[in-house]
C-alpha cells in the first residue's frame, strides 16, 4: 500500500501580508513546516560523506576522534578496545563506512542505536585477568557553533559561513571570545570581552556605559552587531544616536568576530568586520549556577544560570538566566542599575529536529559616565592640574540614561535527511530609551593656549530625548551536502528579510540663570536650573531589506575552496528634522556582493590560505542640500595562515590584507556635525596576529597583535586627504597567560592569570578643531595590565566542590589614559582600575 505524503500548509494565502512586511517571514515558517510535513513519508537515508584526517592510534583514541569529528556518540564497553590499535582513517567516509574501516581487524562491529552507535559487545564479558572492565560512554558529541567550547579556544564557527565549519577549514579571520573567557576577565561590557582582539578598537572616543564602541580594522561598527545570525541594532540618524541595544555577557555562550567584509551571508554591514553574540541555549544537562559579586567602585551583582531537561524523554530542555546589577561608575553621582531576564526553551520538531524559542528582557536605570572634557587637563597639561577620572560636568538631579530592551524569537532545524537540512532564526525586538544630560558647550571654541580661557570653567547646554526602535528579522536557510567525485560540496541557498521602525526626537534648553550653564571644573558647584526645551533634531524612518544568498564550500582532498554571492534589495523611507527644517527620506538601493576564498590543510597542522570579499551598506539621510546618500561599498582582499598541531588545544594564526571602503561619511565641512557628506575613499592595511587555548595541563594563553595603516585616499575635505582614521590606533598588542596549579595540595585548581594590553598612538580632532584641524591631536599609547586569582572551594565543603572564590582587577596600576578626543573641548578618560570579588557556585 503506497503512502500518500501528507500535504505542506498553504502558504500562497499568506501573501496577502506582503504589504505589512510580513510575507518573507510567514513563507520562511512555511518553509519549515513543509519540511517537517514531508518527513512523515518514509524516506531511505542518504548518508553523506565528509572528509577526515585521523592518524593511528589507540582504538579508543580514534573512535573517540572520529566520533568528535563526526558529531555522533559511540558507547563503548572499554573491555572490546583494550590493548587494541587502529591506522586511523584518511578520506571521505559516511558515519557508517568510516566506523568499519577503523573496526577492520579489530573483531568488533558497530551498529546503529538511538542518537548515535555502539559496538556490538564481544562473546567473553571479563578481561584476562577475570576482573569486570567500567563501560565507557565516549560523548562524541563534538563542539558545535552554538554551544560552549574547550576552555578559551573555539574550533568551530558558523559566523562566517552560517554553517557549522571548524575554523581551520575557513579561509577569513574569525576571533572567538568565549564563556570561560568572559568570566576569567570579569567582562561586563560586550567592548570589554573585545580587548584582547587583534584589530578591534573598543571605547575609542571615552568610556560610554550606555553602549559598546567598536570598530574592527579601522571602521566603526555604529553598534551593531547580529545576535544569534540575526542583526541587533538600534536606531541612529539626524544626531540621535542614543538608541542603541546593549547585550550583557553574562548571557552568552560565545562572542563571535569575524573580519573583513561579510554582506554575502549577512547583507548591510561595515567592511571592516561584524560580531555575532552567540546565546546560552537550553542543555540536557542539568545546570544550577549562582554569581554574587561585590566590586569597586562600589559593585552589587547577583545571576543565575539555571536549566536542564524537560520531562522524563530528556527530548525538550530549557534554561533561565537572569541577572540584577547595582553599580557605581568611576563618575561622581553616576549609578546604573541593571535587571535581566532570559529564558528559553528547547522543543523537538518530530524525530529529525528541534525548535529553541529564546527571549529576554532587559531593563536599564540611571546615569551615564560618558563626558566632555577638555584636553587641557586631560590629553594636554593645565595650570591647574590634571582633572580625575571622577570628574562629572552635568546636573545630578537631571542627568540619566534609561533603557528597556526586548526580544523574543526562535531557532529552528530540521533535518530532511542526512544529506537536506533546513533552518531558519527569526527574531522580533524592541528598545526604548529616554536620555537627558548636561554636556559641555565647548565643541568648537577656539584653542585655549591662544587666550580667552580661564583655564577651568566651561558653558554647558541641556539635551533631552526619546527613542523607540523597532526590528524583525528572519534569516531561513537550506543546506545539502552533496558527495561529488572525490569532492563534497555543502550548498548553502537562503533568504533573510529585516525591518525596522525608528522614531526619536531631540531637544535641547539653556542651563543655568545666565543660560550658559557655567561650572567650574577643578570645583564644580552643581544645581543649576534647566530652561525651557526647544526641539533640536527628529527622525521617524522605516527601512526593508531582503537578501538572496547562495554558497558552496567545498572540501575537495586537502582543499577548502568557498564561493558565494548575494543579492540585495533595500528600501529607506521616512523625513528627518535638523534645526526647524524637515527633509523626506526616500531611498532605494539593490547590490550584488561576494566572496571567494580557498585553503590547503597540510598534514603538519598548517593551513594558508586566501579570499576575496565584498560589501554594501546603504546610507539612510541626505546632505544638508537634501541629496540622498549613496551606498558605501567595501572590498578587501586577505591572505594569510592558520596553525593547529595534531592533537593540540591551541591554535595560532596570522592574516595580511588590504581593505578598501568609498563612500564614506564624514562631517559636512560647512555645515558640521550632525550633517555629514561622503567624501571618498578609505584605505585599511595591516596584519593581524593570534595564538589562543591551552598549552598544557597548566599552561593557557591568549595572545595577539595587530598593525593597521589607514589613510584617507580621497575626500571632499582638503584636511582630509593622505590623513590616517581618526581613533585608529597604528598599534595594538596584547597577552593575557594564566597558570592553573594541578597535583594533590592545597593549591590545586587555584587559578592566575595576568594580562597586560598595549594601545599605540592614534589621532583625534576633526576639521572644526581649532590650533590644527583634522588628526592634529595625537593621542599617547598607552599599556594596563589586568590580574585574575580563583580558587577552588571544594575543601570546605562537599556541597561547594564545584565552586570557586575569584578576585579580578583590570587596569591593575589605575594608570590614567586618554582613550579619544574629538575636539580640543570633548576628550574622554580610559576605564580607571575595577576590583570584582566573585562566587561562583555551580551546584
Amino acid at each position: 500500500m503506497a503512502l500518500r505524503r501528507p500535504a505542506p500548509p498553504d502558504c500562497r494565502r499568506h501573501n496577502t501580508f506582503a504589504r505589512y512586511g510580513l510575507s518573507q517571514a510567514v513563507l520562511a515558517g512555511c518553509l519549515i513546516l513543509g519540511a517537517a510535513a514531508a518527513s512523515v513519508q518514509p524516506a531511505v537515508a542518504q548518508s553523506s560523506s565528509n572528509h577526515y584526517e585521523i592518524q593511528a592510534g589507540t582504538l579508543d583514541q580514534v573512535l573517540n576522534r572520529f566520533a568528535e569529528s563526526a558529531g555522533f556518540m559511540l558507547v563503548i564497553d572499554a573491555l572490546l578496545t583494550t590493548g587494541k590499535t587502529s591506522q586511523g582513517i584518511h578520506g571521505n567516509y559516511t558515519a557508517q563506512d568510516g566506523l568499519t574501516t577503523i573496526l577492520a581487524g579489530s573483531g568488533l562491529e558497530a551498529v546503529r542505536r538511538a542518537g548515535g552507535y555502539a559496538l556490538r559487545p564481544a562473546s567473553t564479558r571479563a578481561s584476562k585477568d577475570g576482573s569486570q572492565l567500567e563501560t565507557v560512554v565516549v560523548k562524541g558529541l563534538r563542539e558545535t557553533a552554538t554551544g560552549p567550547a574547550n576552555g578559551y579556544l573555539a574550533t568551530r564557527s558558523a559566523t562566517a559561513m552560517k554553517s557549522d565549519t571548524a575554523i581551520m577549514d575557513t579561509p577569513a579571520s574569525i576571533s572567538v571570545v568565549t564563556q570561560q573567557q568572559i568570566e576569567a576577565q570579569a567582562t561586563r561590557t560586550i567592548g570589554e570581552a573585545l580587548r584582547y582582539v587583534p584589530g578591534v578598537a573598543v571605547e575609542f572616543d571615552g568610556v560610554d556605559s550606555r553602549f559598546d564602541t567598536i570598530a574592527f580594522r579601522g571602521f566603526d561598527s555604529g553598534s551593531v552587531t547580529w545576535l544569534d545570525g540575526v542583526k541587533l541594532e538600534g536606531g541612529l540618524g539626524a544626531g540621535n544616536n542614543w538608541t542603541l541595544p546593549q547585550v550583557d555577557p553574562y548571557s552568552l555562550e560565545r562572542i563571535e568576530v569575524l573580519k573583513g567584509p561579510a554582506s554575502v551571508v549577512y547583507g548591510q554591514v561595515v567592511p571592516g568586520g561584524m560580531i555575532n553574540l552567540v546565546s546560552k541555549r537550553p542543555t540536557r544537562d542539568p545546570i544550577r549556577n549562582v554569581e554574587l559579586t561585590l566590586g569597586a567602585p562600589e559593585q552589587k551583582r547577583a545571576s543565575v544560570d539555571l536549566g536542564g531537561p524537560l520531562g522524563e524523554s530528556g527530548v525538550s530542555a530549557w534554561r533561565l538566566l537572569a541577572l540584577h546589577a547595582d553599580t557605581d561608575s568611576r563618575m561622581d553621582y553616576v549609578e546604573r542599575k541593571r535587571t535581566m531576564v532570559a529564558p528559553s526553551v528547547t522543543l523537538p520538531l518530530g524525530e529529525n529536529g528541534e525548535i529553541t524559542f529564546l527571549a529576554s528582557m532587559q531593563r536599564d536605570r540611571g546615569g551615564s559616565d560618558y563626558v566632555w572634557l577638555p584636553a587641557y587637563g586631560t590629553l594636554y597639561d593645565n595650570p591647574n592640574g590634571k582633572l580625575p577620572l571622577s570628574r562629572f560636568i552635568g546636573e545630578p538631579a537631571f542627568d540619566r540614561f534609561d533603557r528597556d530592551q526586548d526580544a523574543i524569537g526562535w531557532s529552528a532545524e530540521y533535518a530532511i535527511n542526512d544529506a537536506w537540512t533546513v533552518r531558519q532564526n527569526l527574531r522580533m525586538q524592541q528598545i526604548k530609551t529616554t536620555m537627558e544630560s548636561v554636556t559641555s558647550d565647548m565643541y568648537s571654541e577656539d584653542d585655549p593656549a591662544e587666550g580667552g580661557w580661564d583655564w577651568r570653567t566651561i558653558n554647558r547646554y541641556a539635551n533631552r530625548g526619546t527613542g523607540k526602535a523597532r526590528a524583525l528579522g528572519v534569516d531561513t536557510q537550506s543546506e545539502w551536502r552533496i558527495p561529488v567525485g572525490e569532492a563534497t560540496h555543502t550548498v548553502l541557498a537562503g533568504i533573510d528579510y529585516y525591518r525596522s521602525k525608528f522614531n526619536a526626537s531631540r531637544e535641547t534648553a539653556d542651563v543655568g540663570a545666565d543660560g550658559q550653564g557655567l561650572l567650574d571644573i577643578y570645583n564644580p558647584v552643581y544645581g543649576a536650573s534647566i530652561g525651557a526645551f526647544s526641539p533640536l533634531s527628529g527622525v521617524d524612518s522605516k527601512s526593508h531589506q531582503t537578501g538572496f544568498y547562495l554558497q558552496d564550500q567545498i572540501a575537495w582532498g586537502k582543499w577548502r575552496l568557498v564561493a558565494g554571492l548575494r543579492y540585495d534589495r533595500s528600501a529607506i523611507t521616512g523625513n528627518t528634522m535638523r534645526r526647524g527644517s524637515a527633509d523626506d527620506i526616500g531611498q532605494r538601493d539593490t547590490a550584488t556582493t561576494g566572496r571567494v576564498g580557498a585553503l590547503y590543510r597540510f598534514d603538519s597542522g598548517w593551513a594558508p590560505y586566501i579570499s576575496y570579499s565584498t560589501s554594501f551598506e546603504p546610507v539612510a539621510g541626505a546632505t544638508a542640500e537634501g541629496s540622498p546618500f549613496k551606498p558605501m561599498r567595501g572590498k578587501q582582499t586577505e591572505i594569510g595562515v592558520k596553525y593547529q598541531p595534531n592533537g593540540a588545544n591551541w591554535m595560532a594564526s596570522l592574516a595580511a590584507f588590504d581593505l578598501r571602503q568609498t563612500n564614506r561619511l564624514t562631517d559636512d565641512p560647512v555645515y558640521g556635525f550632525p550633517d555629514e557628506v561622503q567624501s571618498g575613499e578609505l584605505r585599511s592595511r595591516g596584519i593581524e596576529m593570534e595564538i589562543t587555548g591551552r598549552l598544557s595541563s597548566s599552561w593557557s594563553i591568549i595572545g595577539s597583535y595587530a598593525f593597521l595603516d589607514t589613510k584617507v585616499l580621497s575626500s571632499e575635505i582638503p584636511e582630509e586627504l593622505g590623513q590616517p582614521a581618526l581613533f585608529v590606533p597604528r598599534h595594538q598588542a596584547s597577552m593575557w597567560v594564566d597558570y592553573t596549579f594541578t597535583g594533590q595540595n592545597a593549591l590545586s585548581g587555584t587559578v592566575i592569570g595576568l594580562g597586560v594590553r598595549h594601545v599605540g598612538s592614534s589621532y583625534g580632532g576633526d576639521i572644526e578643531v581649532a590650533g590644527g584641524g583634522y588628526a592634529s591631536m595625537k593621542i599617547p599609547a598607552y599599556t594596563v595590565a589586568d590580574l585574575r586569582i580563583a580558587t577552588q572551594l571544594r575543601g570546605l565543603t562537599p556541597l561547594l566542590k564545584d565552586s570557586e572564590l575569584s578576585l579580578s582587577i583590570t587596569n591593575l596600576t589605575d594608570k590614567h589614559y586618554v582613550n579619544g578626543c574629538g575636539s580640543l573641548w570633548t576628550c574622554g578618560w580610559g576605564q580607571g582600575r575595577q576590583a570584582n570579588l566573585t562566587f561562583t557556585g555551580r551546584f
